[in-house]
């Protein structure tokens, strides 16, 4: 009688642990700035989607082609757009933020080994319960997207 029992504890048991670790946000679209020539400094963008049912809070990020990752936003003061780095960017429960150009975004500084257009490369974010997520995301030449655009 006591081997059925045990054997529903761990069934059940791993079945919550399986849940806990399926918990966390998901990452969608990264993608990071391609540099113009000469430019040491680029943005990582991306999606952060909350399927859970509390707010998750983005404290930073780390990448080995940066010297340093920092959270910035894009704000208008007197009309004129600045950039300002924040301390984190809260996805509230069940909803999603993105970072996007002109908005909330990555700045990479320091790149070392300028990235090619089409290449992937890891970026990790950076969580306040310690939850690590690493993505790849791929180097995009927004220009031609931009230019491509304003022909269509």
């Amino acid at each position: 009688m006591i081997r059925p029992f045990v054997s529903v504890i761990i069934v059940l048991s791993s079945m919550i642990f399986n849940l806990a670790v399926a918990a966390q946000p998901n990452i969608v679209k990264p993608y990071i700035r391609a540099l113009p020539p000469g430019v040491p400094n680029s943005a990582a963008f991306l999606v952060i989607e909350n399927p859970m049912s509390e707010s998750v809070v983005l404290l930073g990020a780390e990448t080995e082609i940066a010297a340093r990752a920092e959270l910035h936003n894009h704000l208008s003061e007197d009309g004129v757009m600045k950039m300002r780095q924040v301390d984190s960017i809260e996805v509230p429960a069940k909803s999603k933020v993105t970072l996007q150009p002109g908005g909330l975004h990555i700045m990479l500084f320091d790149i070392k080994n300028s990235p090619q257009v089409g290449q992937q490369i890891p970026i990790t974010l950076i969580f306040a319960d310690e939850t690590k997520i690493t993505v790849m995301a791929e180097v995009r030449d927004l220009r031609e997207q931009h230019h491509h655009h304003e022909h269509h």
